[in-house]
């Protein structure tokens, strides 16, 4: 039985020894480090010696035909119990990993090909497999190019065929959202995607469709890529404890992707990466790292006598200063901390238990940001096995139904339950623990699969940019560019659309750094827009329009908008243009518009700009002021004293103006009029919340009650000032127009006058048909107006009501006969009394 190892640096063709070997025998098994990989050297295998004969294990996903020969399983993976000519694992300097070393360190040290058996990876642990393996044999292998370091580059300065590095998915897309804008777009390749969109993703690239790609250090594992320059923008990753500097080593396993087969290949740094140090360059450069010294080790002899036994077999110590205790892996951590539930602790009562417990410790959790998900998982797992034996399609479906695409997911959203369908393919490849475990692996195989082409699609529409990236190939050599702006305002260049003009401005469809596009597209739009500015200057008034958001727009396009000004009513403005003009260009433009909308305002809101410069005298004028103050209508209760002091002709003035004395409102008539519903709420917003953007005053405007609405329920997120300012009275969680108001008040105190029992009424037709609301929503609107309930009942239409009077004004009502009756007579002689007394004698005699 020969024992080798193909010890050396990236490419040295170790994998593609390894497949030729394998293919050699009758039979094999070959252990990877990622399960990108895995399917990647699977997929050459199948290929090469048939589908029928090749097989496929990782922790998510089993393809096993009838009859495999061959082999293609993640080092956890790889079955223990099947006798093969040839084994093969690579990377095996991973052994040394603080989180996966031991179980690289179990395969190396337990699995044997009965022919030949084949380690691949660095040369850094020579020294120590030959003391764990005496009698293995090196076949040390030359790196087929040279490997340079080229310093620090601006990433807007890569060259075509580069790779950025970064160790964090925030990191890669914001680095990607730059190449995107710069050169058009990158593929993405990070451990996290599934295969099958990792693939899609490489496809993309190698096919030339994007020249970049940003990745994590999956790309150091074994991916073969035709990379010219790799860089880092990012020399620091968490390694699941602290954040930390990469080795040497590190950076050269993932430097050493570029530059494949015999080309040669350059790294650097970028971003905020300083030059790195000459050592680690050196070390890079001629491929001489720190060795090894030794092996990270668990015990896999485990005693599963009771829960205190197996904790002991789990942390026992090696025995061999080669072989190093590991650190507490994920699953221990999960066993000690779950075992603290009492009820799952007095449940590990036996062997099988205990054994079955242990191996749901070992799902891995895939989503790495919610621990306390994936310990409830587990436990669910756990006592559903040991209630009903295995997890039915219920159980299933109740996790997995939730894992699929929707019209409202992203990227992240998408990665997040790509990977939670990892953890339930995990668990559907457990035949013990699922019915149905075959049809369950398809199942999450198909959901897996539209995810990862629906993240592949989004990340493809959110980081590439095809028409870019063909224009700056297309015209990388071009001086000159064909430009034009179409009647509808469409903007081309070279037959390519890359905008619209709209009013006074260029609205780009992709931003574009190319220098001479971009100053092509500037000089043809500013001249479009000096046009236009003329156009506007020479041509008539009446194309010119104010819409609710208080844009002013000229031919329905928008030239300029309101802004802060001297008061609600004195607005400024601001022309909406392309930056860069000179004022001198817009000055005038500026003049006309400004005018013009004075003009608007003095016409629109002429019924309330005259109050403010009304020839009324005394409490009438200052009325009139503070109506004019408050935009067109104030509540009644604010102004009472000063409308009860009226007299009849004060009363007819005020009436001359327009305005209305209601039992609610004090307004003027035109308040309620679409020319100041459509403009007040806009002109409060840009004077009071100024800092509100256009977006969030469209919002504000949009959300306010159409014209012809009577009533309706209050929207939260808009501010209450602008129910008012459109017509409305607030009540509650209600807004009813003020009028309406004022009729309701009429439809009820007329009901009262018909009615025997005095001040009573109940809810009617009329009044219900009036508001456009249902009996109940009017039953809380009258108790917000203060009437009170005398008699209560179910049926809204049948409660009693009463109108206190010492809240609601004497309409309709009797006065009150004084306690006291008078005793003057009417001819203010003689008492009432003393005449009554007269009759009286005169009668009787």
């Amino acid at each position: 039985m020969n024992i080798n190892a193909a010890l050396g640096p990236t490419n040295t063709g170790k994998t593609f020894y390894a497949i030729e070997r394998m293919a050699s025998y009758k039979s094999g098994i070959i252990g990877l480090p990622l399960r990108l990989l895995t399917r990647e050297v699977f997929d050459k295998i199948s290929n090469k010696l048939g589908p029928s004969r090749t097989a496929m294990i990782t922790g998510e996903e089993r393809i096993i035909p009838q009859n495999p020969q061959y082999w293609v399983c993640t080092v956890e993976s790889m079955p223990t119990d099947i006798p093969v000519d040839f084994v093969a694992i690579d990377e095996i300097q991973l052994l040394n990993d603080p989180e996966r070393g031991y179980a690289f360190t179990e395969k190396i040290l337990q699995m044997r090909g009965m022919h030949e058996t084949l380690f691949m990876g660095s040369d850094t642990v020579e020294k120590l497999i030959k003391k764990l393996i005496p009698q293995i044999k090196f076949l040390n292998r030359s790196r087929y190019s040279k490997l340079t370091y080229s310093g620090y580059k601006k990433i807007t300065n890569l060259p075509r065929r580069s790779a950025v590095v970064a160790f964090s998915m925030d990191s890669v897309y914001s680095i990607a959202e730059v190449l995107r804008k710069h050169k058009g777009g990158v593929a993405i390749i990070m451990g996290a995607l599934s295969p099958r969109t990792r693939n899609a993703q490489v496809k993309m690239y190698q096919e030339g469709e994007v020249d970049y790609i940003v990745a994590t250090d999956a790309i150091g594992m074994g991916l073969n890529l035709d990379l010219n320059h790799v860089v880092f923008a990012e020399d620091r990753k968490f390694d699941g404890k602290q954040y930390r500097n990469l080795s040497a080593h590190e950076l050269g396993q993932i430097a050493g992707r570029a530059g494949r087969y015999k080309k040669n290949g350059t790294f650097g740094v970028t971003a905020t990466v300083g030059d790195l140090n000459i050592k680690n360059i050196l070390a890079i450069e001629n491929h001489e790292y720190e060795k090894k010294k030794f092996a990270f080790w668990r015990n896999n002899k485990l005693n599963y006598d009771s829960l205190e036994k197996l904790i002991q077999s789990l942390d026992q110590d090696s025995g061999n200063h080669l072989l190093k205790k590991t650190p507490p892996p994920d699953d221990f951590k999960i066993l000690k901390k779950l075992s603290e539930n009492q009820r799952i602790k007095n449940s590990l009562d036996n062997k099988d238990n205990l054994k079955l417990f242990w191996e749901l410790c070992q799902i891995p959790d895939f989503r790495q940001n919610n621990e306390i998900y994936h310990l409830n998982v587990i436990e669910n797992i756990y006592f559903h096995l040991l209630e009903k034996g295995k997890l039915n399609d219920e159980a299933l479906n109740k996790y997995t139904k939730k894992l699929t695409a929707g019209n409202l997911d992203d990227i992240y959203s998408i990665s997040e339950k790509l990977s939670e369908i990892r953890t339930w393919s995990f668990v559907s490849n457990k035949s013990s623990w699922v019915n149905n475990s075959q049809e369950w692996q398809i199942k999450t195989r198909n959901i897996e699969d539209d995810l990862s082409d629906y993240l592949h699609q989004a990340l493809t529409e959110r980081f590439v940019d095809i028409e870019s990236k063909k224009l700056f190939q297309q015209f990388d050599d071009q001086n000159e560019y064909l430009a034009g702006i179409s009647e509808n305002g469409d903007v081309t260049v070279n037959a390519d659309y890359y905008g619209k003009m709209e009013g006074l401005r260029f609205l780009s469809k992709k931003n574009i750094t190319n220098k001479r596009i971009q100053n092509t597209l500037s000089s043809i739009t500013s001249e479009e827009i000096k046009k236009r500015i003329s156009k506007i200057i020479k041509g008539p008034l009446n194309d010119f329009s104010l819409d609710s958001s208080l844009i002013i727009n000229f031919k329905n396009e928008p030239i300029a908008r309101l802004i802060k000004g001297q008061s609600i009513l004195k607005p400024n403005i601001e022309v909406i243009i392309e930056r860069g003009f000179e004022v001198s260009i817009t000055k005038k433009l500026e003049r006309i518009i400004t005018n013009w909308v004075k003009e608007k305002i003095n016409h629109d809101l002429y019924s309330l700009i005259r109050l403010e410069g009304s020839n009324l005298k005394y409490q009438e004028k200052g009325i009139a002021y503070r109506i004019a103050e408050e935009l067109g209508s104030i509540d009644r209760k604010r102004m009472n004293t000063e409308i009860n002091n009226l007299d009849l002709e004060s009363r007819r003035n005020l009436k001359k103006y327009g305005i209305i004395i209601g039992k609610y409102s004090i307004y003027i008539k035109n308040a309620l009029k679409p020319q100041y519903t459509s403009i007040l709420p806009g002109l409060w917003l840009i004077y009071h919340k100024e800092k509100l953007n256009l977006e969030g005053i469209k919002n504000q405007i949009n959300a306010l009650p159409k014209p012809g609405i009577t009533s309706c329920t209050i929207n939260k997120e808009v501010f209450k000032n602008l129910y008012k300012y459109c017509g409305y009275k607030v009540l509650g969680n209600y807004a009813v127009r003020i009028d309406i108001l004022e009729r309701l008040d009429k439809i009820i105190y007329e009901t009262i006058k018909e009615n025997k029992n005095k001040n009573q009424f109940i809810i009617n037709d009329q009044m219900i048909s009036l508001l456009g609301t249902s009996s109940n929503e009017l039953k809380q609107l009258l108790n917000e107006l203060g009437y009170l309930i005398k008699k209560e009942d179910d049926d809204t239409r049948k409660i009693i009501w009463f109108a206190d009077i010492k809240k609601t004004r004497k309409l309709y009502t009797e006065k009150k006969r004084s306690k006291f009756k008078s005793n003057k007579s009417k001819n203010g002689i003689f008492k009432d009394t003393d005449i009554k007394s007269l009759k009286d004698k005169l009668s009787t005699k």
